[in-house]
Formats: structure tokens, C-alpha cells, sequence
């Protein structure tokens, strides 16, 4: 079985669709992402759509881990904002 492993897309879809155009050239079978999707200030919500419609292990990264345990004390990030 042939698999890739991608990570820190960070909401970069047109560079995204490339990689998955190109990972379908050749043959891979299985995506890992380990994380890092959305944040950014390209297109989270279009990155995020795509993303959930690919049968792919998504793992979180640091800065999903961020928003998950978003704490009080802490700053919020920017791409959560809209800052």
C-alpha cells in the first residue's frame, strides 16, 4: 500500500487540491494529515469542508490542540477573531 503523510496546510486549499491532484497521480492510497489545517489567513472554512470530505487519519496539531483547550487566560488566536 502506498500512503503519504501531509501536515501545516494551514488553510492553503488551492495548494491543497495540488498536492491531492498529485498524491492521485501517483497511486497513493491513504493520507495521513497530521494537522495544523486551518489556521491561517487563507480559506479555513473551504480548507475544513474539503478536508472532512477526504477519507484521510487527521491527526491534531498544535494549533488545533490550541483551540481545543482554549483557556481563558490566554490569547485567542487571530484567524479566530477575524483581527
Amino acid at each position: 500500500m502506498r500512503f503519504a503523510v501531509v501536515s501545516d496546510i494551514h488553510g492553503n486549499l488551492p495548494t491543497l487540491e495540488a498536492v491531492v491532484a498529485d498524491l492521485t497521480r501517483q497511486g497513493i492510497e491513504r493520507v495521513v494529515n497530521l494537522g495544523d489545517s486551518l489556521s491561517g489567513p487563507l480559506l479555513p472554512l473551504e480548507t475544513c469542508q474539503f478536508l472532512m470530505a477526504q477519507n484521510w487519519i487527521h491527526l491534531a496539531g498544535n494549533h488545533e490542540r490550541q483551540i481545543l483547550e482554549r483557556r481563558t487566560n490566554t490569547r485567542i488566536p487571530s484567524f479566530l477573531t477575524g483581527s
